[in-house]
C-alpha cells in the first residue's frame, strides 16, 4: 500500500506500508491503547477487508482506493 499526502506549501510525504498491517492484532491495540479511540468493531472487520482487498487485487491488478484533493491543493492518494 502506498500512501502520497503532499500540501499545498510543497511539503509531502510518501510512505510505503505492506496491507498486511490491516489484519495486525499488536498494530490494532497499539492504536487502541495511544488514541483512547474504541476500536472494538475494527477487530473483527479489517482482516475481512485485507482479505478483499487481496482478492481484488490478485483478480484486477493494483488500484488506487483513495484520491481526495482538497480546494486548497491539498492531496491524499492511497494505492494498493
Amino acid at each position: 500500500m502506498k500512501i502520497h499526502i503532499k500540501s499545498n506549501d510543497g511539503y509531502g510525504i510518501k510512505l510505503w506500508l505492506p496491507t498486511s498491517l490491516l489484519k495486525s492484532k499488536f498494530i490494532l491495540k497499539n492504536i487502541k491503547k495511544h488514541s483512547g479511540i474504541d476500536i472494538e468493531p475494527l477487530m473483527n472487520l479489517l482482516p475481512k477487508i485485507y482479505k478483499t482487498l487481496k482478492i481484488y487485487t490478485k483478480k484486477h491488478g493494483h488500484f488506487t482506493l483513495v484520491d481526495v484533493r482538497s480546494s486548497d491543493g491539498d492531496k491524499v492518494i492511497i494505492k494498493v
